[in-house]
């Protein structure tokens, strides 16, 4: 889009910034079978009230359910300001926006695959962004807005992206749609929210 129609920034916010993220690679994330293992085990750990590795056979237990259930986009919210951590989103009561006004998008993805890759928990998503006005017309289409690869030492399931649109007067005006792609980068799966707005000047 051009700049002067509509500038847009992006962010991401990890739950914890001390875990000291590096580059993600593919790793082992689990299947079925693993799951249904993972349940014999904990059979047997409450039938000996070993309660240690029950609690341990429980976080594995949820990790590999995780894994196993299809990708989605649990939110998206407009809100009406910056998210300061994964939650904070304070919604928006209304979609309607007027030039000058700034249009942000709390989105939770969910299920994305955390993979095990040498004692480190990775995930790699891609998220992409199209801006389509009522009569068919791409104002904004930005498959690569944002593309995060990250591992660290805890399974990351908080995960958050905010988007934000600077509105500009020289967009049309009228109703639009606003489509979000996620993609799991470790399977290629991937998910379409979408959420609308109408624009006046």
């Amino acid at each position: 889009m051009n700049t002067r129609l509509c500038a847009f920034t992006w962010m991401w916010v990890l739950v914890s910034l001390a875990l000291g993220w590096a580059a993600a690679v593919p790793g082992y994330a689990g299947d079925a079978g693993d799951l249904a293992a993972v349940l014999e085990r904990m059979e047997s750990a409450a039938e000996a009230e070993d309660y240690g590795e029950l609690e341990t056979l429980l976080e594995e237990a949820s990790l590999l359910v995780w894994n196993l259930r299809d990708l989605e986009v649990r939110q998206i919210m407009h809100v009406e300001r910056a998210p300061r951590f994964y939650g904070d989103a304070v919604e928006r009561d209304h979609h309607r926006y007027a030039a000058g006004d700034t249009l942000r998008l709390y989105i939770e993805p969910r299920n994305y695959t955390i993979a095990l890759e040498a004692g480190e928990y990775a995930i790699h998503l891609k998220v992409g962004v199209k801006m389509v006005h009522e009569e068919g017309a791409v104002v904004y289409d930005e498959p690569d807005f944002l593309d995060y690869p990250g591992a660290g030492i805890r399974p990351m399931k908080e995960f958050y992206v905010d988007m934000s649109f600077d509105l500009g007067p020289g967009i049309p005006e009228g109703s639009y749609s606003l489509e979000v792609f996620v993609t799991d980068q470790m399977t290629g799966e991937e998910v379409t929210a979408e959420t609308g707005f109408q624009f006046e000047h």
